[in-house]
């Protein structure tokens, strides 16, 4: 679990330098994104720990629910800053695999 976990703080961090693709206009201030992301950083590291304490079937298909939230959150945010797009979406697909990969 502690791998899944850097992964995704590996994504937000990379995902705090872009922002928005296929959404109506997003606000792409750094205070929106810092507030958006956290709470579903927040989201997951709940998810983390209910599912570390019971690893029921049900924690788990919360967690990858949690974990595929917080993704969809970072590349909400995927227009917001001049990068290489193609990088970006090869490490959030890296990330999506990784959850996809969560046996429930």
């Amino acid at each position: 679990m502690k791998k899944f976990f850097y992964l995704f703080l590996l994504i937000a961090s990379v995902g705090m330098t872009s922002c928005g693709d296929d959404e109506p206009e997003i606000d792409c201030t750094s205070n929106n994104f810092v507030n958006t992301i956290n709470a579903l950083i927040n989201d997951l590291n709940t998810a983390v720990t209910t599912y570390n304490n019971d690893p029921s079937s049900a924690n788990c298909q919360a967690l990858k629910d949690a974990a595929n939230d917080y993704l969809d959150g970072v590349e909400a945010f995927d227009d917001c800053a001049d990068l290489d797009q193609t990088q970006i979406d090869a490490q959030l697909q890296q990330a999506r695999d990784a959850v996809d990969m969560i046996n429930c």
